[in-house]
C-alpha cells in the first residue's frame, strides 16, 4: 500500500464504508492528496450518517470548506460546513442550488442516491461549479449494471441509454482524444447528450465502483486544447470521401496516387 492510500484509510471511520467495503482508498488519494494542507472547497452529494463528513474533516483538517447536500435534513452545519437540503433526483432543486451556492469547488463527490439517471443529472448540472483542474468523483456506479431496479425508493432502468451512467461515460475515451478523431466522429461527440461535460474533461479514470473525472484547466494548459492535429492526413476516417480528400491535401495528388498504386500492388 502506498503512503497516500494509507493516509486516506487512516482518516476513515467505522461509520463510513468508503474504505472497509468499497476500498476507495485504492483510488481517491491519487487525485485528492494535492489538496491536503491548503484550503479546499468540497461538495459532497449524499451524507447518510455523516461518516464521510468526519473522514473529510480528518483528511483535510482545518483547510476543509465542506458543502453537503442531501434530501433529508442533516445536523452538520458549522463554521466550515454548510448543509443544503436538495433532492438529487430533482433538476429544479439542483439548478437552484447551483445558482445560489455562490462558490466553485475543487472537489465534487457524488455518493447520493446511486440511481444512474440522478448521477448523470448531477454531473451535467453541477459540472460548471467545478473549478478548472478540479476533481469530480462518482461513487457506486454499480447500478448502471443492474438493469430495471430500484434503490432508496427511486426506480430506474439502466438498460435505457439515458439512464445508464457508464454507457454515457464510455464516450470519454474518444472525447479526451478529440484531436485525433475523424470529422464525423467529432460531429457525433458534439451532439452527445452530455457533450458539454465530455468536451471539458482532461482525464478520466475508472476504478472498481467509481469513476474520477479531471476538469480541463485552460489557463495552465490552453495551448493543448482545440488545436489542429499535425498528422491529420493519417487519421482513419469513417467516410472514405472525407478521408481521401484529406489525404490528397496532405500528400498532394501525385503523392496520393503513388501511395494508392503501391497499396493496390501490395494487395495483388
Amino acid at each position: 500500500m502506498h503512503a497516500c492510500q494509507r493516509e486516506f484509510a487512516d482518516a476513515s471511520t467505522e461509520s463510513t464504508d468508503k474504505v472497509v467495503h468499497h476500498g476507495y482508498h485504492r483510488f481517491h488519494p491519487w487525485f485528492l492528496r494535492e489538496f491536503r494542507g491548503k484550503e479546499v472547497r468540497l461538495l459532497e452529494i449524499g451524507l447518510d450518517e455523516l461518516g464521510s463528513v468526519r473522514l473529510w474533516q480528518r483528511y483535510f483538517a482545518e483547510g476543509l470548506r465542506l458543502h453537503g447536500i442531501d434530501r433529508d435534513e442533516k445536523a452538520c452545519s458549522g463554521e466550515n460546513i454548510q448543509f443544503h437540503k436538495v433532492d438529487q433526483s430533482s433538476a429544479a432543486e439542483l439548478q437552484r442550488f447551483a445558482a445560489s451556492v455562490g462558490t466553485t469547488f475543487d472537489i465534487i463527490l457524488d455518493d447520493g442516491s446511486h440511481a444512474p439517471a440522478h448521477q448523470i443529472l448531477s454531473l451535467t448540472t453541477l459540472w460548471p461549479l467545478l473549478a478548472p483542474g478540479g476533481v469530480y468523483i462518482i461513487e457506486d456506479i454499480e447500478t448502471s449494471y443492474w438493469g430495471k431496479s430500484r434503490i432508496y425508493g427511486y426506480k430506474f432502468d439502466s438498460r435505457k441509454s439515458s439512464q445508464n451512467l457508464i454507457g454515457q461515460l464510455r464516450s470519454l475515451v474518444d472525447a479526451v482524444n478529440f484531436e485525433f478523431l475523424p470529422t464525423r466522429q467529432k460531429r457525433r461527440l458534439r451532439k452527445h447528450p452530455i457533450a458539454a461535460v465530455l468536451a471539458d474533461v482532461e482525464m478520466v479514470s475508472f476504478g472498481q465502483n467509481c469513476v474520477v473525472l479531471l476538469k480541463k484547466d485552460a489557463t495552465s494548459f490552453g495551448e493543448f486544447y482545440g488545436r489542429d492535429y499535425r498528422y491529420a492526413g493519417r487519421v482513419m476516417d469513417d467516410h472514405w470521401l472525407v478521408g481521401t480528400s484529406r489525404r490528397i491535401r496532405w500528400y498532394g495528388i501525385r503523392g496520393f496516387a503513388q501511395r494508392l498504386r503501391q497499396r493496390l500492388l501490395n494487395r495483388a
